[in-house]
């Protein structure tokens, strides 16, 4: 079966703006005025050079749509309007081809972000989107009309960055093409880092604060998607493993690359620009043929528990939300047999099409209909919905989706290196499967075995903090999660695993403190897979209590399918296979939590419960200690009220609290987060506290905020094998760290207090990435976002500048062969002059494993770029089996040049035991990539490589081509 990707319909690889109905309207018009002479309508509002640039907003939502009636689609402009495009004179004949619901054109002052508007500023970064037929001619035409210098032009997405004054932005406003106008912010808040903070993550991904530091390592993900992931420094191939490439065309690549950054991207490029669970394994599939079949194989043959889904079969249809579809009990029935596999399960993005139901009752159809499933809606930055997610109930009444996390403008990999923001709930759900790694990570450490899918729902359901109505609802499920208390829950044992049988009561006490602010309670259980004809999915129908001290009983929330927008209520549920009991302000003593099997046709049937103890305090959530923040920069301070509403002092330390600045004063604390900028500053002693009359918090430990280097002055001058990279100066800095990114790892090759660092000894035509780090006051920061470079040959010369370019023949000896080594083999080396000017004298020299050093001066005639090979006549014993270690060098009186002039060079003289055959050799004992002529490979010393041009040796398959 086919798949459709209308969840891939709102990323767009850049920053755009999605306009609803409530932030903009359109100047509509009637078509038919076009082809009238008498009805002198006014078309400088949407023609530009002979062409009309409207809005509409079809009937059908679809961009597939509009594409079939030869319609422009320039931009999406969310909520179901399109900016199209269409030749003035064939304008009247297009548009009547469709039906729409509304056409018209942008007024030019709602094209202007708000804070734009009352400028007095005479100076205004902007960015301007514009139409993407629009071409870099026309945008350098209208700049030169109006006045301005282009800053940059991005014309693979469309927007033009510029510094203008207020009329100069209403001029833009007013050009047809244009459709938005913001803010340029050139210092960036990753929006990936973002996710991080308000998923908690942040807490438990280090060893500070909190002592766990869980990165995922040694969790497998599967994620089913378009295609094959693309190539990205922060996607190594080792651990991002090719299965099923049937789909592996140019553009299918791009979903998967997003998602797997959101996942498990490295953060190479930038240590903030990071997935949720970077150590993980991530296994890809497309989604042809049989995915159930493919998840159930997946947990045979690569022990994947946690399967990433962002994509529908189908858009809703408002009537049949989050259906039961076949193929959706049958990826129930796996999870059911399979008790470990937890499915995680995009939402959706088509909410906008249920205007009669005020957008609940669009759950997609797909897999977002399994009750097995975790399914996700998408929030923007402040935790509010995005109008496009989603939302219960499902046809049967059940509530989708359970979690929510951001999704609006996530800053991910991009294939080829690049990265972007994209926007939809397809990067919502790979972060709560990234927690969930994280989770079987810890899990995992403490028990030795992998946890059931139903307690990894239970606590991050259990955890999750609590959006919209009190108690879970339609929208936002039961919130957001937090990493941090369902590794607390893991690590403290606060839950408990059992089965029951049909009428069959279980009881679990636990003991609540006195001072809680709130008691949460959750059972979850893998239920059977149910019937589609059949009026409910749910078989086995369990029920939860709690009896308090006083002998009271606490039902769990309940909603109601009928009246989707009430808050929930105190109930027995016999709709979902996830039931939640919170009791504010709880009474010390013992309580009683009460499992009955109320119907268990299938039984017994296993569950878990979880529960959390939330003290009444103010609890500071970043930064909370380890985090290394960049200077003058703007982030947002968060933190969980947990029940105080009172005005609050937030204060910052760079001394480890021996003085406190105030950063703002009467602070509303249910806010929850406040945006500062960090000062100018480098210290590793910094710390936040924010205080409400006698209560206080300070982070738990200290974190730092260092100075970075302007990247814009970083730069790299390449020559032949080597690479100088320069940087401008920071006022202050003691020293500059330089890294390359060497065998899928930074590697630090230099410090300097200078402001430039040659690399030597580099390999000719390779791309090399490259960062710089300040140390200021004793501190590093964060190394820059990384940059790259290629040496060539011939990229640079000087007057006087020779070398060893490298050995002559001996690359390596194996026993009872023709390359074995004798007791008097003579050395060679070949000398390359790279300067201008010919040499005929040239000191060359060499030491064996740090012997006597053995000379020799090079007489041959060595023109511009031409090389000679020194022949030395002594001899060395090289015929024991091991390893010996070359270091050779040139000592050019004048030389201009003296970071060419070393080469260290290993021989390996390797042992030859007999093989016995038949032999299977699958090259995957160890993890190797090699480019260029390799003597003995590692984990199999028998094979050499000898690539030709191009050619490339890897031990795991990879990313859909030969090697």
């Amino acid at each position: 079966m086919t798949k459709h990707f209308t969840l891939l319909s709102l990323f767009i690889a850049t920053f755009f703006t999605v306009f609803s109905k409530d932030n903009f309207e359109i100047s509509p018009i009637d078509i038919s005025s076009l082809n009238n002479p008498t009805a002198r309508l006014n078309v400088a509002g949407f023609r530009y050079d002979q062409t009309d640039y409207l809005v509409i907003q079809p009937k059908s939502n679809s961009e597939n749509y509009l594409a079939t009636n030869n319609i422009n689609v320039e931009s999406y402009l969310g909520d179901g309007f399109y900016l199209i495009s269409t030749k003035a004179i064939a304008t009247v004949s297009s548009l009547q081809k469709i039906q729409t619901t509304q056409i018209g054109f942008l007024k030019s002052e709602d094209k202007i972000y708000e804070s734009l508007k009352n400028t007095n500023l005479q100076s205004n970064p902007i960015t301007v989107l514009f139409a993407s037929s629009i071409s870099e001619e026309t945008i350098l035409e209208v700049a030169q009309t109006i006045g301005f210098s282009i800053s940059k032009i991005d014309n693979v997405n469309h927007h033009f960055t510029t510094i203008v004054n207020k009329s100069q932005i209403e001029k833009i406003s007013k050009l047809p093409f244009v459709y938005f106008i913001s803010n340029y912010y050139e210092r960036k808040n990753l929006l990936i880092q973002e996710s991080n903070f308000l998923t908690n993550v942040n807490e438990v991904e280090n060893t500070s604060p909190n002592g766990y530091n869980l990165k995922g390592e040694g969790v497998s993900v599967g994620i089913w998607d378009e295609g094959t992931v693309g190539s990205h420094i922060d996607l190594p191939v080792a651990s991002n493993i090719i299965i099923d490439k049937e789909l592996n065309y140019p553009t299918a690549v791009s979903h998967p690359t997003f998602v797997g950054g959101c996942i498990a991207g490295k953060g190479n490029s930038f240590s903030s620009i990071k997935g949720l669970s970077p150590k993980s394994v991530l296994y890809y599939y497309d989604v042809l043929n049989d995915i159930v079949d493919e998840v159930a194989q997946s947990k045979t043959l690569y022990n994947i528990d946690i399967n990433n889904h962002s994509y529908n079969f189908a858009p809703t249809n408002c009537l049949e939300s989050g259906l039961y579809i076949p193929e959706a009990s049958d990826l129930d029935k796996v999870a059911y047999n399979n008790p470990t596999i937890l499915p995680v399960i995009a939402v959706g993005n088509t909410a906008s099409n249920c205007a009669t139901s005020d957008t609940f009752s669009s759950v997609d159809i797909g897999f977002q209909g399994c009750k097995n499933a975790i399914t996700v809606g998408w929030l923007f930055t402040d935790r509010t919905i995005v109008g496009n997610s989603g939302r219960g109930p499902t046809a049967d009444g059940r509530l989708k989706p359970e979690l929510v996390s951001k999704g609006f403008g996530v800053f991910t990999t991009l294939p080829n290196d690049n990265f972007g923001a994209v926007y939809g709930s397809s990067f919502a759900a790979p972060q709560i499967a990234a927690i969930a790694a994280l989770i079987h990570q810890k899990y995992k450490q403490q028990f030795g075995v992998v946890p059931n899918a139903s307690l990894v729902k239970s606590v991050l359901f259990n955890t999750a903090h609590d959006l919209g109505n009190i108690g879970p609802d339609y929208k936002f499920g039961y919130g957001i999660p937090n990493a941090n208390k369902s590794i607390f829950s893991i690590a403290n044992n606060q839950f408990f695993e059992d089965n029951v049988s049909a009428n069959q009561f279980k009881i679990h006490t636990i003991a609540v403190p006195a001072g809680l602010n709130k008691l949460n309670v959750t059972l979850c259980w893998t239920d059977k897979e149910g019937s589609p004809i059949a009026s409910k999915t749910i078989v086995n129908n369990l029920d939860l209590k709690i009896v308090t001290p006083a002998g009271d009983t606490i039902l769990p929330w309940k909603l109601d399918p009928s009246s989707y927008k009430n808050a929930a209520i105190k109930g027995i549920d016999n709709l979902n296979t996830n039931e939640q009991v919170t009791i504010d302000n709880p009474l010390a003593g013992s309580y009683k939590i009460v499992v009955k099997g109320t119907s268990v046709p299938f039984g017994p049937q296993t569950y878990a419960v979880t529960y959390f103890n939330q003290k009444k305090e103010i609890e500071l959530t970043h930064p909370n200690g380890g985090e290394i923040l960049d200077a003058g920069t703007r982030y947002a301070m968060r933190w969980n009220a947990n029940g105080f509403d009172s005005l609050a002092k937030i204060e910052l330390s760079t001394d480890n609290g021996a003085t406190w600045s105030e950063l703002i004063t009467n602070y509303n604390i249910q806010k929850e987060s406040y945006n500062f900028t960090t000062p100018l500053v480098s210290s590793s002693q910094c710390l936040v506290k924010i205080s409400s009359g006698l209560n206080e918090v300070i982070s738990k430990q200290n974190f730092t905020i260092g100075r970075q280097a302007n990247y814009g002055t970083i730069n790299a001058i390449v020559c032949d094998r080597k690479a100088t990279i320069s940087w401008a100066t920071v006022t202050g800095a003691s020293s500059y760290n330089v890294y390359l990114f060497l065998d899928n790892d930074w590697r630090l090759v230099g410090q300097t207090s200078g402001t430039n660092f040659t690399i030597n000894n580099l390999s000719n035509g390779k791309k090399y990435y490259y960062a710089i780090s300040v140390i200021f006051n004793g501190v590093e920061s964060n190394h820059s976002l990384s940059k790259t470079f290629i040496t060539t040959p011939t990229a640079c010369t000087t007057t006087n500048d020779v070398g060893i370019y490298s050995m002559l023949k001996q690359t390596g000896g194996r026993k009872f062969t023709s390359t074995t080594f004798a007791g008097n083999e003579r050395l060679s080396f070949i000398i390359k002059n790279y300067g201008t000017t010919t040499q005929n004298s040239i000191p060359v020299s060499y030491s064996l494993n740090g012997g006597p050093v053995k000379n020799m001066t090079l007489t041959d005639v060595v023109t511009t770029n031409d090389t000679s090979i020194a022949r030395y006549t002594a001899t060395e014993d090289l015929g024991a089996v091991g390893n010996y270690n070359i270091v050779a060098w040139t000592s050019l009186p004048g030389d201009n040049n003296r970071n060419n002039d070393t080469l260290s060079y290993k021989i390996r003289h390797l042992a030859n035991f007999r093989i016995i055959l038949p032999i299977f050799e699958s090259f995957e004992n160890s993890n190797e990539e090699l480019t260029n002529y390799t003597f003995g490979i590692n984990g199999f010393d028998y094979a050499d490589y000898n690539p030709e041009f191009g050619g490339r040796f890897r031990t795991n398959e990879g990313r859909g081509f030969a090697n």
